[in-house]
């Protein structure tokens, strides 16, 4: 069977690095997690980093860590929510499993006219949790797309009002991967500090 590779940026505090290099990386349950539960990654250091110094605090990155992951899987235990193929197995394995399901067939998840982000994104953590409890989804990968995201010196509609028309896919773009668990995660560098 056929493996996808990715690699990822991981941040955390530089305490937690001979923990995770030894013994691999713990999860916390979030209801909110943007891909379900599990280890997140960026794709991009520079946004790990950010990361990491905006959740400790740290102007230049005093008492943080990245660490560079290689991710492996089989191709059915990859989802890529960037992709046409990604987005249709999401929607059509969620419904599947709902209506299949019986101790689940009672939930109903809230419709978007009228829904706050909160309750979105919440969905969407579940749903996806759903996948990789019922179909071994072990990898998820998917951009989010931002246009003043807190890490950019400049917000692109401003730069596009004051000076021409941007296409439309013109953002700030946030690859994001997240692991299932430890099993996936094939190698652990630790790149910063270095």
């Amino acid at each position: 069977m056929q493996t996808v590779k990715v690699e990822g940026f991981h941040g955390t505090a530089f305490k937690n690095v001979d923990e995770i290099l030894k013994n691999g990386f713990k999860s916390n349950y979030r209801p909110d997690h943007w891909l379900g539960q599990g280890i997140y990654f960026y794709s991009d250091y520079d946004l790990a980093f950010w990361w990491t110094k905006t959740k400790f605090k740290s102007k230049n990155g005093t008492g943080c860590a990245i660490i560079h992951s290689a991710l492996e899987c089989y191709e059915n235990t990859w989802l890529d929510l960037d992709t046409v193929n990604g987005v249709e197995y999401f929607q059509r394995e969620v419904e599947e499993i709902l209506s299949v399901t019986s101790h689940l067939t009672s939930l109903k998840f809230k419709t978007s006219k009228g829904q706050d982000d909160e309750t979105r994104i919440k969905n969407f953590c579940f749903a996806l949790d759903l996948l990789k409890k019922f179909r071994d989804i072990q990898l998820i990968a998917m951009t989010f797309k931002k246009n003043s995201p807190s890490y950019a010196d400049r917000n692109i509609y401003r730069f596009e009002q004051l000076f021409f028309t941007l296409p439309l896919d013109f953002v700030y773009q946030e690859r994001q991967i997240c692991s299932t668990s430890n099993v996936p995660i094939v190698s652990k560098i630790k790149v910063f500090p270095s």
